[in-house]
């Protein structure tokens, strides 16, 4: 049986190709997106070197392959001494040649709605419990007469 088992084995590991990169459409797209805008119900909290209401010193959506046609969406932010960060999702990925949807089943009236394209990550999600929120203490969002509670729209560029 020793005698089986070992050829066996030394062509089993013979062949691992330990050289072998993933290299599919969500392990291109992987890696860290810093947020350009970020806008709740069209009040503009932070955009990158100009406006900064929620006071953060970082800000980026990481992005990461979890299969080929899923990626998982997290959110980095330091804001002083303290820093957090949160995964809020995993997206399903589909489009082609730099042109990406990302798709998340929710139900009426939730939504998300998300690209990515070339380098820059777009979404688009409902404030009412299906997107990513960072506010100002004591900050109170536009009021909106939409049972989704408004949208929260983030822009970010790879770089």
């Amino acid at each position: 049986m020793t005698r089986l088992l070992t050829p066996i084995l030394i062509l089993a590991l013979a062949a691992c190709d330990k050289t072998h990169i993933i290299d599919d459409e969500a392990a291109r797209l992987r890696g860290d997106y810093p947020v350009q805008t970020y806008i709740i119900n069209d009040d503009t909290l932070y955009s990158a070197g100009k406006i900064n209401k929620i006071g953060v010193s970082e800000f980026k959506v990481a992005i990461s392959r979890k299969t080929a046609d899923t990626l998982s969406i997290g959110y980095f932010w330091a804001q002083g001494p303290k820093s957090g960060s949160l995964f809020v999702r995993q997206l399903q990925l589909s489009g082609h040649d730099g042109q990406y949807q990302l798709t998340m089943a929710l139900k009426a009236p939730l939504f998300h709605e998300g690209t990515i394209s070339g380098n820059v990550y777009t979404e688009r999600t409902s404030l009412a419990g299906a997107g990513f929120v960072l506010l100002p203490k004591g900050y109170q969002p536009n009021e909106v007469s939409d049972p989704t509670g408004g949208t929260i729209k983030i822009v970010a560029q790879k770089q």
